[in-house]
């Protein structure tokens, strides 16, 4: 397959990419699935998850929200990223996760908005090396896509431990547990759309209270999550106690609370990602990726542009 079917495959208003893991896993990454899935695909696959995820939760716990629970208008497939990992031999689902694409604005734009949503692995894979594919390469690919302009994304947690990884991932972090950052216009800004249109997508009940000084959530667990509510002994610790501290100083883990993070992702996060996260083994596999992506979002245009049979109506620099 030459380089222009890859990207005709890929498409320019969505997409989707599949390949290997070092390890051999197979890995599906859907920019909203619901384009690429006919409705019985799309039950079979939210049935899977449905299945899986009582794998992965406490003495089999139902969720009630996000893909478990169809948003209001049905349609949640067509707002979300959605990266599965199968098994090598047998195509079992062994991890996913689901972000969220958030309707929001900033200084009176549309902008493209990831929530770091939900991230299952199967109990029997969790020392398998798939922590850097779930939580930071679906965003990373996107970043990619969208021609290494930043992308701010937000995050809904109680744990340390990923509280840690987004204070170290992301710039603009906001509360930050490693350094003292400040809370600008753009962050209260997009925190107020989120908490005002968005609660159903993380499982925040319309009766949590939000601290807006502190961007903490109160009695966050009753909106369909209320099953992943954890003791401060039960959440993963981050190996820095300054974040562990940071989060049980400031969060009532009786009550319920969360922080909602508010960050970006840009350049240099890519940098460090790149350096700092993605294991050795893999880092061949991660670039061959991240190099197609790119050069699908600058090549294919000018590939579209020289193309005959192809409007120019479907060539506007803008909408």
């Amino acid at each position: 397959m030459n380089i222009f079917s890859m990207m005709r495959k890929i498409g320019r208003t969505n997409f989707e990419l599949k390949f290997k893991s070092s390890g051999g896993e197979n890995i599906h990454i859907f920019e909203r699935p619901a384009l690429f899935l006919d409705s019985d695909e799309q039950k079979q696959l939210k049935d899977e998850i449905y299945t899986f995820s009582l794998k992965c939760t406490p003495n089999n716990q139902i969720l009630d929200y996000g893909i478990f629970k169809d948003s209001d208008d049905g349609k949640f497939l067509e707002k979300c990223i959605l990266t599965t990992v199968r098994d090598k031999n047998n195509e079992k689902l062994i991890a996913f996760n689901c972000l969220p694409l958030l309707d929001v604005t900033l200084k009176n734009k549309p902008i493209y908005f990831i929530h770091l949503g939900l991230v299952m692995i199967d109990p029997d894979y969790r020392s398998k090396g798939l922590s850097f594919i779930l939580y930071g390469l679906t965003v990373v690919i996107m970043f990619c896509r969208h021609r290494l302009k930043p992308i701010w994304i937000s995050n809904v947690t109680q744990v340390p431990a990923v509280v840690g990884l987004v204070s170290e991932g992301f710039d603009s972090v906001y509360p930050d547990a490693l350094k003292d950052s400040r809370r600008t216009f753009d962050h209260i800004s997009l925190v107020r759309q989120i908490m005002l249109n968005h609660r159903h997508m993380f499982g925040v009940g319309h009766e949590a209270e939000f601290d807006e000084k502190s961007f903490i959530i109160k009695n966050a667990y009753t909106g369909g999550s209320n099953n992943l509510l954890k003791s401060w002994d039960d959440v993963a610790k981050h190996r820095n106690d300054q974040v562990n501290n940071f989060c049980s100083e400031r969060l009532d883990y009786n009550r319920g609370d969360d922080f909602i993070q508010i960050a970006k992702l840009d350049f240099f996060n890519l940098q460090r990602y790149i350096i700092r996260v993605v294991p050795i083994k893999s880092l061949v596999m991660i670039l061959n990726n991240i190099i197609l992506v790119i050069l699908q979002s600058i090549l294919l245009p000018i590939y579209y542009w020289f193309k005959s049979d192809t409007s120019t109506m479907d060539l506007k620099p803008r909408r």
